[in-house]
């Protein structure tokens, strides 16, 4: 009984603390704001997520070149081949980038080395379409021309 008594006095001596400080304000958020309401603090704008840097044309010839000559490779071993890129020529309203496949060839009686067009071709700038054909650039009164001898040799090597 007594235990009963001692626990009913102790929870009603919590009840009269709690109701004090409750009359009396809160007085740690006094002493630490000075008696005001604490400044509400709006959260950070968001910083916008940087985006990817703009490819260079450095960078876009090689990623180009690279994508011939992995895909080439599987057929010829790229050691005696080359790949150049021209300059963009426009084609039915849209650029390409001339280039050419080129080898290698040596002359075993003279040493000598020259190149021997393979191919001409012509990529998109994404990379997504590439035609082999000819290029004939404006001479003599004609104008540039390009004629396309294949379909997108891309979609050919990925259905073939």
């Amino acid at each position: 009984m007594n235990h009963i008594k001692r626990t009913a006095l102790t929870m009603a001596l919590f009840l009269l603390l709690a109701a004090l400080l409750t009359a009396c304000g809160n007085p740690i958020n006094e002493i630490v704001n000075g008696g005001e309401n604490p400044p509400t603090v709006e959260p950070p704008a968001p910083t916008p997520e940087p985006s990817e840097p703009k490819e260079t044309e450095e960078e876009c010839r090689a990623r180009l070149i690279k994508k011939m000559e992995d895909i080439f490779a599987a057929a010829e071993p790229m050691e005696n081949y080359t790949f150049t890129l021209n300059d963009l020529v426009m084609v039915e309203g849209r650029e390409y980038y001339y280039g050419v496949w080129q080898r290698i060839i040596t002359d075993y009686d003279t040493q000598s080395r020259y190149l021997s067009t393979v191919a001409e071709f012509f990529i998109t700038p994404d990379g997504e379409e590439c035609y082999i054909g000819n290029h004939f650039p404006a001479n003599e009164g004609n104008g540039e021309t390009v004629v396309f001898s294949s379909g997108n040799i891309f979609d050919e090597i990925n259905n073939g």
